[in-house]
């Protein structure tokens, strides 16, 4: 028999049984939670940074200047007798004619660089407009050359896949609409990652969209529907070029950064069914994105400054910007859901319409359109990073068929003439008998119209907006107080072929080949040189010279600048205050001191030292100093014929300027850029390879037929 058991021993079992029982409870309430209860709950809070972001490489302080021209009057005889200097050059006597008549003429020059040609005139110099743009863009195009191989493209790789882990953790959570955008945005950025040569972790759903895309980049074939987006995408645009093809290391940089400036999420409202759930997909992948910047560190560093660093460098020295980027969406999101939110509350289809609504009451997107489908006009569209605008496009694509019918192909002038040039217009009537056509006269209208209510703002402006705008300033005709050579028509038909040569040098990608060359501002007995002119435009200099203040604030406060890079750049920001302090005294009758002489005297040794930053990567590969700095560029396509407008920039003209130095009539002579323009059938297009010998094998085209009037 057995024995019984104690009241208080069956108690004491029985509160042991359920204790095991609520343990072992909570035990599997824990693992059930743990291993995906997760997934639905959308608990996680992501809070949006409290930082005032500045949306600009660094604030803009303008330079100002003085433009009132109060020039002496003075005369040039038939016989230039009265001339000092015009017994020192051998030109024919139809230039001779030239020079009489107008002050000035162009001729042929046979060095390749402008900064090069100028250290071989030994006669008063006359500096040209054009010759300190080219120095300031190889500055340009050289820094970031560097930057991308020391920084930047380490930068990328290291925010993508900081932002991955973030995003993975979201897709884990999430369900529904929000998991899918989680998905698509992990595809995003893998991609991304492995274009830069790295692996990426991805859920097998998102390396299935990621391989796809990763392969349409790769054959870089034209247009192809997108697998992550479903819209049309020129996948030509991911074809490296330039200084990106020819071995430096930067060709997954060139494509990663191309892939996050110009696949974007468009954030709109549909009028469908199918399109609302579209608009709204869109917006939860912006905001998801924008929620990993926000929540991720990256080397140490919070994600979002990081990325601020890259954007604003290839915003200011690329000219690739968003017109909807990460500053403002973050601004919209707190509108929206406040200062956080869950991934619960990114569910909810009226707060992420509200987004869409605030996006959209900012007003239409970019004029430029890019390769994710969205044309001109089209709704917001939020890019990681951002994409050169190209403002041609609008403008050409205005002008032709059917717009304008009958006229296949646009012509260069178009962009001067849409700019406000008059003087490109006559040409257009003049000389092609195009104005008079139907359509051209309201297309040009309307693209003043646009044009000037779409410039830039000061704040914001890149390099490649703020030489847009120093090239519209060279349209404007001279008045009384202006020298003399600078107030007839050939003058503005010669600012129409510099204004053409500089928009096609602003295009070329790869910075030019350089001698390096000691010296600053000045050069050793330079004050006792032939004293020479500077081009008088003060306000062109001075806009210049506060976007170089840009450039090298911008620089040094995100940490990248360097003592190379900077002593450069202080050798420019000090030219362009001279020659707007020259340029000043000159229009006031006044006379430079001899350090400004001397500044101009040695302008080809200071134009080469800003010129010839050393490029990383490179050593001993460079081009050498007599290669040509020439580039062309692709106008316009006309699809229907497969037919290109190509235009080209050369060797430098040589230009021989009577200028008013201290009052007398003196031959000062200058460099400036050559422009050619041509229509190519697709299949003899020219490529930078293919102009570039054929330059060197003397075999250019002619130049435009208007050039005639100051170019015999």
């Amino acid at each position: 028999m057995k024995p019984l058991i104690g009241t208080k021993t069956r108690r004491r079992q029985a509160l042991r049984s359920r204790t095991v029982v609520c343990l072992a409870a909570l035990v599997l309430a824990s693992a059930f939670l743990s291993a995906g209860c997760g997934r639905g709950e959308g608990s996680r809070r992501i809070v949006l940074s409290g930082r005032s972001w500045q949306d600009s490489f660094a604030y803009y302080y303008p330079v100002s200047a003085a433009t009132a021209g109060h020039v002496s009057p003075y005369t040039v005889g038939g016989d230039l007798s009265g001339v000092v200097g015009i017994s020192s050059v051998a030109l024919s006597a139809e230039a001779r004619r030239y020079l009489a008549s107008h002050g000035f003429v162009a001729v042929p020059g046979s060095r390749g660089r402008i900064d090069h040609a100028y250290r071989e005139i030994s006669a008063p110099k006359f500096v040209t407009l054009d010759a300190v743009l080219f120095s300031f863009h190889c500055l340009v195009a050289r820094v970031l050359h560097n930057l991308e191989r020391g920084i930047l493209a380490g930068d990328i790789g290291e925010l993508a896949r900081a932002m991955l882990k973030s995003l993975r953790g979201f897709y884990e959570e999430a369900e529904g609409a929000v998991r899918e955008a989680a998905l698509v945005d992990l595809a995003y950025l893998g991609v991304a990652v492995k274009l830069l040569g790295d692996e990426a972790e991805l859920p097998p759903e998102a390396a299935d969209l990621a391989d796809k895309e990763l392969a349409l980049v790769a054959g870089a074939q034209g247009e192809a529907v997108s697998p992550l987006l479903g819209v049309s995408v020129d996948y030509g645009v991911f074809k490296p070029k330039d200084r990106y093809s020819r071995g430096a290391g930067l060709e997954g940089c060139f494509q990663a950064v191309t892939w996050l400036g110009e696949m974007g999420f468009p954030i709109y409202h549909g009028t469908v069914a199918e399109e609302i759930r579209k608009g709204r997909d869109m917006a939860r992948r912006a905001v998801l994105l924008l929620a990993a910047l926000h929540e991720a560190e990256a080397n140490g560093e919070a994600a979002f400054t990081v990325w601020d660093r890259v954007y604003q460098a290839y915003a200011f020295l690329s000219g690739a910007v968003s017109r909807f980027n990460a500053y403002d969406l973050t601004r919209l999101t707190r509108e929206v859901f406040g200062n956080g939110f869950t991934l619960r509350d990114l569910e909810d289809d009226s707060s992420v319409d509200a987004l869409i609504s605030l996006a959209a009451g900012e007003g239409e997107a970019s004029s430029a359109s890019g390769s994710s489908g969205q044309e001109a006009g089209g709704p917001r569209c939020f890019r990681f990073l951002g994409v050169r605008e190209r403002p041609e496009g609008t403008i050409f694509s205005s002008l032709v068929a059917d717009k304008v019918p009958g006229r296949l192909l646009p012509r260069g002038l178009d962009l001067p003439a849409a700019l406000g040039s008059e003087r490109a217009l006559d040409i257009l009537e003049e000389v092609y008998g195009e104005v008079g056509k139907e359509g051209y006269g309201d297309g040009i209208s309307g693209l003043r119209g646009m044009l000037a209510a779409t410039t830039a703002s000061p704040a914001r402006v890149d390099f490649y907006q703020g030489c847009r705008e120093v090239l519209r300033l060279t349209l404007q005709p001279r008045d009384e107080g202006y020298p003399m050579f600078m107030r007839g028509t050939a003058w503005l038909d010669r600012c129409l072929f510099s204004f053409l040569g500089s928009w096609v040098e602003l295009q070329r990608d790869e910075p030019a080949g350089a001698e390096a060359c000691a010296g600053g501002a000045t050069v050793e007995g330079a004050a006792s040189s032939p004293k020479g002119y500077v081009e008088p435009l003060p306000e062109a200099y001075a806009k210049l010279a506060a976007l170089a203040d840009v450039m090298r604030r911008g620089l040094r406060e995100r940490g990248l600048s360097d003592p190379e890079s900077e002593g450069r750049l202080e050798a420019l920001y000090g030219l362009l205050l001279t020659l707007k302090s020259v340029s000043e005294k000159e229009l006031r009758s006044e006379v430079p001191t001899p350090e400004e002489y001397g500044a101009i005297a040695g302008i080809g040794e200071t134009l080469s030292f800003i010129a010839s930053l050393p490029l990383q990567g490179t050593e001993g590969r460079e081009q050498p100093e007599a290669d040509c700095a020439c580039a062309v560029y692709d106008l316009y396509h006309d699809q229907v014929y497969d037919e290109y407008l190509q235009a080209g920039t050369g060797r430098p003209v040589t230009c021989y300027v009577i200028a008013p130095v201290e009052g007398r009539p003196t031959l000062t002579v200058g460099a400036g850029f050559s422009y050619y323009e041509f229509a190519k059938a697709a299949s003899g297009r020219y490529t930078q390879g293919s102009w570039r010998e054929a330059l060197q094998a003397g075999a250019p085209p002619d130049p435009p037929a208007w050039s005639a009037s100051f170019m015999p």
